[in-house]
């Protein structure tokens, strides 16, 4: 599994999340940074512990990675100790002469460039979904919603049949801490935890004061049935989940980021049709989505979330990198 660093320029930031999501998606680790860099000290440690991680260094070229500071740092860098290094071409701009004779990708046309970048670094491409079959899936019937109609001064509390299992506190947690959670439960993870078959839910649909939520009456767990329909960075997604709070949603005034346990809770072995790995009685606007828990050990800013399209968790550094929040809460706690 090649560790790769992922150099580039922040206005290429578009096509340098989509090559880290494939990248990862087919068995690479990556470290690749998204933030706006302003203070040179912090951007100089970070890049070296990038670079003492990697094996492999990425050069996403294009004109603006030709204005940029930081890029040269990166690159020269990486010359400098030996690592092995791909330029790839996201425009027309020619290469520094010190790295013109070297083997390149070229990714202006990116599907077919990232097959022969793919080959060059021994991964097995993972097929991506035809959109046939996202039409498809699209097209299929919503599962019909059990309304609650109640008088606006009557208090619902939705009966859970047994307790919480999983943790709802947040934690930092390493790799390694995850690999033995997904054991720990059986859950299923493309890359961490494949034989894992999954939680065994059992997910009723309700409405209660207009605002959908599906209960896991396994778990004692209740969810938003769709989410954030935008994608956010960390701290505004903590934002959106207090204003989802102060409106009270579905009457309810605990409703808080999930843990990676009670996220992975939700994943499936298996695609349908071609589908996320969740089941279909949730959103699939939220491909992406947010945990509560940061990574350990790391200096950075880090965060873990939950990939369901494909099928995953996954560490990003939260200070600009963007997802999709699910508000969760524990079935059992008080309704203001």
């Amino acid at each position: 599994m090649p560790k790769i660093f992922i150099s580039h320029s922040w206005e290429d930031d578009k096509i340098s999340r989509k090559l880290a999501d494939k990248l990862r998606r087919d068995g690479a680790e990556v470290w690749i940074d998204f933030v706006k860099i302003k203070a040179g000290d912090s951007f100089i440690k970070r890049m070296n512990q990038g670079l003492e991680w990697c094996d492999t260094f990425i050069l996403l070229w294009s004109s603006s990675a030709a204005k940029s500071e930081f890029v040269s740092l990166e690159w020269e860098g990486a010359l400098a100790n030996g690592i092995k290094i791909i330029p790839c071409l996201i425009d027309k701009t020619k290469l520094p002469f010190i790295l013109a004779g070297r083997i390149y990708e070229n990714l202006t046309n990116f599907d077919k460039g990232y097959i022969s970048l793919a080959k060059n670094l021994n991964l097995n491409i993972i097929e991506e979904k035809p959109d046939k079959i996202k039409r498809e899936v699209k097209e299929q019937k919503t599962i019909p919603k059990k309304k609650i109609t109640k008088p606006k001064t009557e208090i619902i509390q939705p009966k859970i049949t047994k307790p919480k299992i999983f943790r709802s506190n947040a934690q930092e947690l390493s790799e390694d801490d995850v690999k033995s959670m997904l054991k720990k439960y059986d859950f299923f993870d493309n890359t961490k935890n494949e034989t894992g078959h999954g939680f065994d839910n059992q997910y009723e649909v309700q409405i209660i004061s207009d605002d959908n939520i599906v209960i896991d009456r396994v778990s004692g767990l209740m969810w938003q049935q769709s989410g954030s329909l935008k994608e956010l960075t960390y701290e505004k997604a903590k934002k959106w989940v207090e204003q989802l709070n102060r409106k009270g949603y579905a009457g309810f005034h605990d409703w808080r980021l999930p843990t990676l346990e009670e996220a992975m809770s939700l994943m499936k072995p298996e695609q349908k049709l071609g589908d996320f790995y969740i089941d279909p009685v949730f959103n699939r606007k939220q491909e992406w989505i947010w945990t509560s828990d940061r990574v350990k050990g790391e200096s950075s800013a880090l965060a873990w979330g939950v990939n369901f399209y494909y099928g995953k968790c996954d560490w990003s550094i939260f200070d600009d990198v963007i997802s999709s929040v699910r508000a969760v809460r524990s079935g059992q706690s008080s309704k203001e």
